[in-house]
């Protein structure tokens, strides 16, 4: 038995997850634009990041005002505001509803809550493929509910399975970052120091959704300041070196679907790179 949640995953093929993936990776850009538009950037960037929280299975903004945070709730792609961590009366579903519908409902909520709407910005720093915008384009959440589940599921095990593998491999003198989930990229992670060292000797390890790499969510361990190839460690059967472009531990969705890991393998997977890294660099 896991000694934290693990949601089964595999009753959807990993690799057929990016239309829900597109669907939920727009829906997180109107919590971008709501933290960028009411919060103090600062130069890292994480004034624009979110966490999870399981009540929903949500992503969730950093407060905008006092108490008053935005949710996503992926299952069913909804969108509510909370005050005071509770959710107010009125939310959004996405489904059928374009992006123009989504901001006109986002201007009357701010008015409502006592925010000054006229900040609220579009704008984005950066793009995404298949960015969806103005009124001729309708979320098709509906028809993609069991897929927008099975992603869901995907993110609340990364957020229980990282979690876990944070606090083991903390740092008496270098606390791990904490765990974020990036609405650029739509990933979830952290970040943990070799030996308590500079930033630029830290490992990322966290879970995408699916890219351009790899179409399916997997979990990875990235070195910021990756060894060359050959000095790579030796990692667990059932992942992989990734070396192109970027040098990362990979452990693709469909090994664990196919070998049917539990929460646990994962986190042991996770576990073993870290620990091997570290012991690499002779920490």
């Amino acid at each position: 038995m896991t000694s934290f949640d693990w949601k089964p995953v595999g009753e959807i093929n990993p690799r057929e997850l990016g239309n829900a993936r597109h669907l939920a990776h727009n829906g997180a850009q109107w919590l971008a634009r709501i933290a960028r538009s009411y919060i103090e950037p600062v130069a890292d960037d994480t004034h624009a990041s979110l966490s999870w929280e399981s009540d929903g299975d949500a992503l969730v903004t950093q407060e905008i005002a006092p108490g008053l945070v935005l949710e996503l709730r992926l299952p069913e792609l909804v969108l509510q505001f909370k005050e005071g961590g509770k959710r107010v009366s009125y939310q959004l579903e996405m489904d059928d509803r374009s992006p123009a519908k989504v901001e006109a409902w986002l201007l009357v909520e701010l008015l409502h809550r006592g925010v000054d709407r006229d900040r609220l910005s579009k704008d984005l720093p950066y793009k995404i493929p298949g960015l969806m915008t103005g009124d001729a384009v309708n979320y098709a959440a509906d028809p993609a509910k069991a897929e927008l589940l099975e992603l869901s599921r995907w993110y609340a095990n990364a957020a229980s399975v990282l979690g876990q593998v944070r606090d083991k491999h903390a740092l008496p003198d270098a606390k791990p970052s904490p765990i974020r989930c990036w609405p650029h990229h739509f990933n979830m992670d952290f970040a943990v120091n070799h030996n308590g060292g500079d930033n630029d000797q830290a490992i990322k390890v966290g879970l995408a959704p699916g890219d351009g790499y790899y179409g399916e969510p997997y979990f990875h361990v990235t070195p910021v300041s990756p060894p060359p190839t050959q000095d790579l460690p030796d990692i667990p059967e059932g992942g992989h070196w990734h070396t192109k472009d970027f040098i990362a531990a990979i452990l693709p969705g469909s090994q664990i679907v196919e070998n049917k890991m539990s929460g646990d393998d994962v986190a042991g997977f996770l576990s073993a790179v870290i620990s091997a890294e570290r012991e690499r660099s002779g920490n």
